[in-house]
């Protein structure tokens, strides 16, 4: 991310530890780079997305970034 968006993460958003945050579409595009913000903030992230492979894919790389994140993957297609 660029500097500019980190900045505003890190000042302008509040902390989320103790919330839990359901993302749809969390293993790619918008719905990942949620994930990313609100692991940054501490939140609890629930990856709602199709394929289970394609999610523990994601929730593999968000975790390297965020070794001490929680989340979890629930299948849900609509």
């Amino acid at each position: 991310m660029k500097n500019k968006t980190l900045d505003y993460i890190n000042n302008s958003l509040d902390d989320l530890t103790g919330k839990t945050v359901v993302v749809t579409g969390a293993n790619s595009g918008l719905g990942f780079e949620m994930c990313n913000v609100l692991l940054m903030k501490n939140a609890h992230v629930v990856m709602a997305c199709r394929s289970l492979k394609r999610a523990t894919e994601a929730k593999e790389q968000l975790l390297l970034e965020h070794k001490n994140g929680l989340v979890d993957i629930i299948l849900y297609d609509q």
